[in-house]
């Protein structure tokens, strides 16, 4: 932190370049109480994040904390939810505040003419490179002050942006103290380690080292979460980090995807010779506002007997929450469902208080249909009637993307890599937030993609051979990336020449 606050000084642009877990919304909460009492009484801190939630319950939540401890130095002041005034009547100028400006075509107005009679005007923007580029913009115009600075903290999940641009024309560097880069190592070697400890939340040094070992020191995601550096090939990676990132923030902050329209449930089915190890149950939930992925169960070892009993009761409780309990009247038809405003405590129906009927969501399973799951969906068929079952053969032909027709893909697994790759790039379909764990996270955003060609085709996409990431990844499957690419691509299926309208944005 005493680095930070020196570099701060100093310069007028401050970029830190951090790892996950080393306290960087701690150090930004206390660089702005440290601000506001040294530049007394004309001070002004504006600070910002990725989302108006992230600035009240996670950035804000810290300063209030904190300043508990100095309260002392501002004479019993209290700061408010995300602002604070240590002498509103005095001296109304001297200030902190933390907000989330609208951006409008390339402007964000609100965001500017933040000056200061004496230029002390500290802007602090965490998680830096998620922020707009208007954002940044506006802020400039107050940067003509020589007193003036400017703090960008981020994790370097993606290798682009506006503070990867400052990196790259020299308004930050190492050389010139005013790029500092934080690794989890170089805090666990910091002297006040045990008392950031002592906070909370830090990973632990056996933690990381096993997280190195699992994923290997130039795996993306120990690059960025453990060493603070840029992913080695961003423009490979089938999936972004940062848009991975983004859609479990989604899911983190409580993201309403309103009701239910479609469920897709994907099943990588495990063999058996290893006593059918790691099989992976989830399901995309497709909402009138957005799509939700969470897996059904955590990865189970059975018999493959017992495993088709435990998807047979996941499904029956899809049925029980969404059907009714898949009830059907006289004619045949299923009963409709009533939505209710639970959307916080499942994180799959409306929280809109909806208690209109309305038909029930269908429900498809798609199955991988290799090896032990090729018998799969005739099971399934007689156990789930209801329920159509879809073998899925990932060597297959694939039927293509309606938005992007331009696009000629390899197969099938291919097909269903880039169906997960568009709903998470966001330009075409409504939101997706999805609950997804650190090994799902790694073999999402590690898989290649490559453009290949097949029979004279020039430029066909395809996603880099399961063998082929296996042997990067010390023999292991990437089933959980697998089971969700396969749901991406269950809602889909079938959709080739008829675009999905309630999907898109």
């Amino acid at each position: 932190m005493r680095d930070i606050a020196m570099s701060v000084l100093l310069n007028q642009y401050t970029a830190v370049r951090s790892a996950t877990g080393t306290s960087k919304t701690h150090t930004a909460a206390g660089l702005i109480l440290w601000w506001l009492d040294t530049h007394r009484p004309y001070g002004k801190v504006i600070s910002t994040a990725k989302t108006m939630k992230q600035v009240e319950t996670v950035l804000w939540a810290r300063v209030r904390t904190l300043q508990i401890k100095v309260r002392h130095r501002f004479s019993g002041a209290k700061p408010d939810t995300v602002q604070f005034y240590p002498d509103r009547e005095e001296y109304p100028e001297w200030f902190g505040i933390g907000y989330n400006p609208k951006v409008e075509g390339n402007e964000a107005t609100a965001f500017q003419g933040q000056h200061s009679q004496t230029g002390h005007v500290l802007f602090v923007f965490e998680e830096a490179n998620t922020i707009d580029p208007a954002i940044f913009t506006a802020a400039e115009g107050s940067l003509d002050a020589p007193n003036a600075r400017l703090l960008a903290i981020f994790n370097p999940n993606v290798a682009r942006g506006v503070v990867h641009g400052w990196e790259r024309d020299g308004t930050v560097s190492k050389k010139k103290g005013n790029l500092i880069v934080i690794s989890r190592f170089d805090m666990y070697k910091d002297p006040r380690h045990r008392e950031l400890k002592a906070l909370g939340g830090l990973p632990s040094e056996e933690r990381t080292q096993a997280m190195i070992t699992k994923y290997g020191k130039n795996s993306t995601i120990v690059r960025v979460k453990v060493f603070g550096e840029y992913p080695l090939a961003d423009s490979d990676a089938a999936i972004p980090m940062d848009k991975v990132e983004q859609s479990i923030d989604r899911f983190n902050e409580g993201f309403d995807i309103g009701r239910v329209l479609q469920i897709s449930v994907a099943w990588d089915v495990a063999g058996e010779e290893d006593g059918g190890d790691d099989n992976t149950l989830g399901a995309l939930f497709v909402g009138e506002k957005g799509m939700l992925f969470k897996f059904l169960c955590r990865p189970w070892n059975a018999p493959h007997k017992k495993s088709v009993a435990k998807v047979n009761r996941e499904l029956d409780k899809l049925k029980a929450k969404y059907w009714e309990g898949g009830r059907r009247n006289a004619e045949g038809v299923l009963a409709g469902t009533i939505t209710k405003s639970n959307h916080q405590s499942n994180g799959e129906q409306s929280a809109d208080g909806d208690t209109q009927r309305h038909s029930p969501p269908p429900i498809k399973l798609i199955v991988d249909a290799i090896g032990e799951g090729s018998h799969v969906p005739s099971y399934m068929a007689d156990d789930q009637p209801d329920i159509p079952t879809t073998g899925f053969k990932a060597g297959m032909k694939s039927e293509g993307i309606k938005e992007f027709p331009q696009e000629v893909l390899n197969n099938l697994i291919s097909d269903a890599w880039y169906h997960a790759r568009v709903l998470f790039l966001g330009e075409t379909h409504k939101p997706l937030a999805a609950d997804l764990d650190e090994q799902t996270t790694h073999e999402l955003t590690s898989r290649k993609q490559e453009y290949v060609n097949k029979r004279g085709e020039p430029l066909v996409w395809a996603i880099e051979s399961k063998d082929d990431w296996k042997s990067r990844n010390g023999g292991n499957s990437p089933d959980s990336a697998d089971c969700f690419v396969m749901a991406c691509w269950g809602v889909f299926k079938g959709k080739k020449k008829k675009k999905f309208e309630w999907a898109t944005a």
